[in-house]
């Protein structure tokens, strides 16, 4: 069991690509669903890449971007996040 693990599953589940209960444990469904990530983020080309389901900084750095992509929408939606913070944020990318 791994703490780490069960924060990539956390962060795959906010993506919507683990839809299953943070274990920490590395399991197959864990695999599937960085691969099935990485597919549609264009980080790999098929599974079969050498790269898929490796946990590597593109991987990271992607996961990353969508992330905050997943939190502006929220802080837009909930009316958290005006249109100036917002154009600021892409301009100047604070």
């Amino acid at each position: 069991m791994s703490q780490r693990v069960r924060d990539l599953q956390k962060l795959l589940s906010s993506l919507w690509y683990f839809e299953h209960k943070d274990t920490a444990i590395f399991c197959p469904k864990t695999k599937e669903a960085i691969i099935r990530f990485q597919l549609d983020s264009w980080v790999v080309s098929s599974k079969d890449d050498k790269w898929a389901w490796i946990f590597w900084p593109k991987t990271s750095e992607t996961i990353k971007r969508e992330l905050a992509k997943v939190i502006l929408k929220e802080k837009i939606k909930e009316k958290e996040l005006d249109e100036k913070t917002l154009v600021q944020i892409w301009v100047y990318k604070i």
